[in-house]
């Protein structure tokens, strides 16, 4: 005998909430059979459909609040309405219905049919279907390159099908013989059809595999449940979702088919609310003709309040998303609610916003409570998974292997057991940067198996260069030496591999170096929860790959379906019975609320894009029933009007300005809060942003006294000396720096940007090495120099000084033997580099002919020049207040001495022209006072730069004495600021700003606009 159902539209979601109240009470048929007294064995709660595990939690909680606090009894009017009378003397009682998704609902029935064969793991299934893909790619290939989140893209396209009510074999079929009529003339159908071919020979072998076990996937139970003769279903079932049309979460076709003739259901209700069912019982009549329509009219007056910002908009303006959730708990603060389980906060994304209120509502001192679940790739003990991933996937690359040791889940011993600390995992970077280590275990090896360098001699200072690269090269050996048995697991993810051995030598790793959480970790109970989570993962994503898939992959391939399947996975937040709400917008409908704040309503989130279909256009799909994007959004604005309604006092909106950083848009649901009238108003008052709710805003609000009560007695010691201190006059101000001895570069590095002098030189703070492909900046400047000084050495050698244009062949020929010499001993992988920078290339000059070409052109009037030129001594040049002695200390690349006795400083750049440059001048009268003391008076010719990523290389910063003054003025200024302790943030050009190695440490405030 067909169910009796009934589709039931409640006026509102109060109505809503009430009918399904009275629903879940057993009726009086249900309590008291004929000629038996009621008794507890009579009780047969009915099964009720909900969206999502979160929602049940709402639910049950409405049922105690609603049936055991609040002792609710249904007016007759409404057990009248609804058709559900209950006997009367049953306050305060309740027998708990099952409250099931939809997932859960097909569990249920297999346990009701007493079906042997166990359900499939989803996992299983998309192991089949990656199996049967490649298998199918060697008989039809497909027109795309087949990739683990395509595998997973084809199961849902095949589900989907399913659900529809149709065969995916047969319809692919029926979609082939379509488009072979119009391949010939249509590229776009002939790669279809080549798609169409390769389905159907996935699909055949994935539906052949699934046969051949014992398990039941989706369409095997459902076959099952049609054959079975056992009453497998429960006698009454309350659906409170949609259809798939309107709800991703809702019942498909096949579904609604099952209960329409389910084997021991007597009477299914539908319960929707008036504009939620606008469309859905339409569709629904379509499938179920015999229905009986029951409507709920409105239970209580409608006296929701909206909470505004302004005057101007109805909803409540925040910078960004944190923002929201602080100015939800300044609400909370101001209104003070003597339940706060009364009050909650509504988000259709859990992320940013579970992360948010952790901190700032436990920072507020605000309780709360969830139902809601993160991603399981979320949580920190995932993401160190992850990083050990990338350094297996990049061929452990310096970057990846130390960012992997950084790790704080990470652990590795030496070999007295004694654990890697961060000065080792430092030293052990400089040390590969410095080796210039690009990556794989081969080259690891062969630096672990080279000589080490000789400590150094008895008597050499211990904070030499020499003795500090010593230490750093003994401790980053025995870090290369600690993590090359670690790294020997990952030796199966450098190449094809059966999926079940990646994954063996993945988890294999991360168990070598994993740190166990400390017993005093306020955070250990969660991070052993997570690890348990991972290891079952991977511990079943082996055994499934293993069983049904051993054809060899890419590591690549492999890690790729493991990142996909922990974000799959969620993971439960620690349960609280006390505090507000974080409820997710589709569990939100079935809490009980009187205050409301819903959070990050923007375009794109409310409403939320559904996925589109990759694999067809939506013509062909409209056959199928595919569902459309309008119904959805249609449906989506309903639930949002009913969201807007729940609260029995108040419900505020707020919509972020800003989202990571990125200009965000509100939601076109916003146009449903002009429903509310200015009757229906609430401001929120003006000083309520201003309200002191956590710790940080109290510090602002508070006066600077040591005494202020939100500080420990740590904090308020230091405030204390903090206060005691004479204020400061400027920012980036510090004591009086004594002089010693002065680089021209690093004076022009303080003009370029104070701060970086300090960091670099005062603080000695190291710059990050770079990995890139051939010789660092820094060694390929040193290389170029090396080679030029050496040409020039020979050059004079021959008999030569200067380059006239007759030379240039000779020249040519010298400078090239030289550079060849010099390139024959770098590696081979920076031999060509360099080769190409040396001599050029068909669309590029070399070095070694722009040289030669500025010499013929420019420096004929050479009579002597000095190669390397050193300076260190004490250095009068013209100062503000006259002269100023300055010990200088460097080398100058280039002095030479024209033939009308004035000398030229020449300094190479590898790069395009300096700014704020100063050593022409300044070196220029270093050379002048030596040839002074030396007895002779020489003038300063024009000098300047030879910057060869320059179209014209030459570039004079110097024209004569007057020149150098000036340059050796502002060199004299910036020292004097130096001694002064003057290091403000203060750029010369902010561009480089986002280059500079101390970006981490840097008042960036202070800087300007980029």
């Amino acid at each position: 005998m067909p169910p009796v159902i009934r589709l039931i539209q409640a006026d509102d979601v109060d109505a809503w909430q009430r009918a399904l109240v009275l629903l879940c009470l057993p009726a009086v048929e249900a309590r008291i059979g004929e000629g038996s007294s009621p008794g507890p064995g009579a009780i047969d709660p009915p099964s009720v459909v909900v969206p999502s595990r979160a929602a049940a939690e709402q639910w049950q909680r409405t049922l105690e609040q609603r049936v055991l606090a609040e002792q609710w009894v249904a007016p007759r009017a409404l057990q009248e309405a609804v058709g559900h009378r209950v006997a009367d003397g049953t306050r305060g009682t309740l027998a708990m219905p099952r409250l099931l998704t939809r997932d859960q609902l097909y569990d249920a029935w297999h346990v009701g049919a007493r079906l042997e064969a166990p359900r499939l793991a989803p996992l299983t299934r998309e192991v089949l279907m990656g199996a049967s893909a490649r298998q199918a790619s060697r008989i039809h290939r497909p027109p795309f390159l087949l990739r683990p989140g395509l595998v997973a893209e084809m199961l849902r396209f095949h589900d989907q099908i399913g659900r529809l009510g149709h065969d995916a074999s047969a319809w692919l079929d029926e979609a082939a013989a379509r488009l072979s009529d119009e391949a010939s003339t249509d590229r776009g159908a002939e790669r279809l059809l080549l798609q169409t071919r390769f389905l159907q020979e996935a699909y055949r072998r994935f539906e052949t595999r699934v046969d051949a076990l014992e398990g039941l996937d989706e369409r095997a139970l459902r076959v099952a449940l049609r054959q079975s003769a056992r009453s497998w279903s429960p006698s009454h079932v309350i659906v409170t979702v949609a259809d798939h049309h309107a709800d991703a979460n809702g019942l498909w076709p096949v579904d609604l088919h099952l209960l329409a003739h389910a084997p021991g259901l007597t009477r299914l209700d539908v319960v929707a609310t008036r504009r939620v069912a606008d469309g859905l019982f339409a569709r629904l009549r379509r499938i179920w003709p015999d229905t009986i329509d029951v409507r709920v009219l409105r239970q209580r007056p409608a006296e929701t309040r909206l909470e505004v910002g302004s005057p101007e908009r109805r909803w409540i303006g925040c910078r960004d998303r944190d923002e929201e959730v602080l100015a939800y708990a300044r609400r909370l603060k101001a209104l003070q609610p003597a339940d706060a389980s009364s009050s909650a906060l509504v988000y259709r994304r859990p992320l940013p916003y579970l992360y948010a209120a952790q901190f700032l509502l436990g920072a507020a001192g605000i309780p709360y409570q969830s139902s809601g679940t993160l991603p399981l790739a979320a949580e920190p003990w995932a993401a160190g998974l992850d990083l050990l991933m990338d350094a297996a996937l990049s061929g452990f690359t310096r970057a990846a292997l130390v960012t992997v040791l950084r790790s704080p889940h990470v652990l590795v011993r030496r070999d007295d057991g004694t654990p890697i600390g961060p000065r080792d995992i430092a030293a052990f970077d400089v040390w590969l940067a410095r080796q210039r280590y690009l990556g794989t275990l081969d080259h690891l090896d062969q630096l672990r198996a080279a000589p080490a360098s000789a400590p150094p001699q008895e008597g050499t200072a211990g904070h030499s260069r020499y003795a500090e690269e010593w230490r750093q090269e003994q401790a980053a050996r025995a870090v290369a030496d600690a993590i090359r048995p670690w790294l020997a697991h990952l030796a199966p993810l450098q190449g094809p591999a059966a999926g079940a051995e990646h994954v063996r030598a993945l988890h294999a790793a991360w168990q070598a170096c994993e740190r166990l959480p400390a017993d005093d970790d306020p955070e250990a109970s969660r991070t052993r929860r997570t690890r348990a989570a991972v290891d079952l993962l991977l511990a079943q994503l082996e055994q499934a790959l293993a069983t049904h898939d051993p054809t060899p992959v890419p590591a690549r391939d492999t890690c790729i379906l493991v990142r996909r399947w922990i974000e799959e996975r969620t993971f439960a937040l620690p349960r609280n019975e006390h505090g507000v709400h974080l409820v997710d917008a589709d569990a939100a409908p079935y809490g009980l609320f009187d205050h409301l704040r819903i959070v990050g309503v923007l375009e794109g989130e409310w409403p939320e894009p559904s996925a589109r279909e990759i694999f067809y256009p939506a013509f062909m799909l409209e056959r199928l029933g595919w569902a459309e994007e309008r119904t959805r959004t249609g449906a989506l604005r309903a639930r949002f009007a009913d969201l807007l309604a729940l609260p029995a006092v108040a419900v505020g909106v707020s919509v972020p300005e800003l989202d990571q950083d990125a200009v965000v848009r509100p939601s076109s649901l916003l146009d449903e809060l002009l429903v509310f009238g200015a009757d229906g108003l609430v401001p929120v008052p003006a000083e309520e942003r201003h309200l002191a709710v956590t710790r940080e805003d109290a510090l602002l609000a508070t006066p600077a006294i040591p005494s202020a009560t939100v500080l420990d007695a740590g904090a308020r010691d230091w405030a204390a000396w903090r206060l005691a201190r004479p204020a400061r006059a400027t920012a980036g101000q510090t004591s009086p720096v004594a002089g010693d001895r002065y680089s021209v570069t690093a004076v022009e590095t303080y003009l370029h940007c104070p701060f970086q002098y300090f960091a670099g030189r005062v603080l000695g703070l190291k710059e990050e090495a770079d990995d890139e492909p051939g010789l660092p900046a820094r060694d390929a400047g040193l290389l170029l120099h090396d080679v030029l000084h050496d040409c020039f050495v020979q050059w004079r050698r021959l008999g030569h000084v200067g380059v006239r244009p007759a030379d240039l062949p000779e020249a040519r020929a010298v400078f090239a033997e030289v550079a060849e010499r010099a390139l024959r001993a770098l590696p081979p992988s920076d031999r060509a580099i360099e080769r190409v920078r040396l001599f050029g290339s068909a669309v590029a000059t070399g070095v070694l002919e722009k040289m030669l070409r500025v010499e013929v052109e420019l420096f004929g009037d050479v009579a002597r020049r000095t190669l390397e030129h050193p300076i260190d001594q004490h250095v009068a040049l013209p100062a503000a207040e006259g002269t100023r002695t300055v010990h200088l200390r460097g080398r100058i690349d280039r002095v030479d001495w024209t033939t009308d006795g004035r000398i030229r400083v020449v300094d190479y750049k590898t790069g395009r022209r300096p700014s704020q440059a100063l050593q022409p001048g300044v070196y220029a009268h270093a050379v002048v006072q030596q040839e002074r003391a030396s007895g002779r008076e020489v003038g300063i010719a024009p000098s300047g730069f030879v910057a060869f990523r320059e179209d014209v290389p030459w570039v004079q910063a110097v024209s004569d004495a007057k020149g150098a003054d000036q340059h050796a003025f502002d060199f004299t200024a910036a020292v004097d600021r130096i001694e002064s302790g003057a290091f403000p943030v203060a750029p010369h050009n902010p561009f480089r700003c986002q280059f500079c190695d101390y970006a981490s440490v840097c008042r960036k405030d202070y800087v300007g606009d980029e």
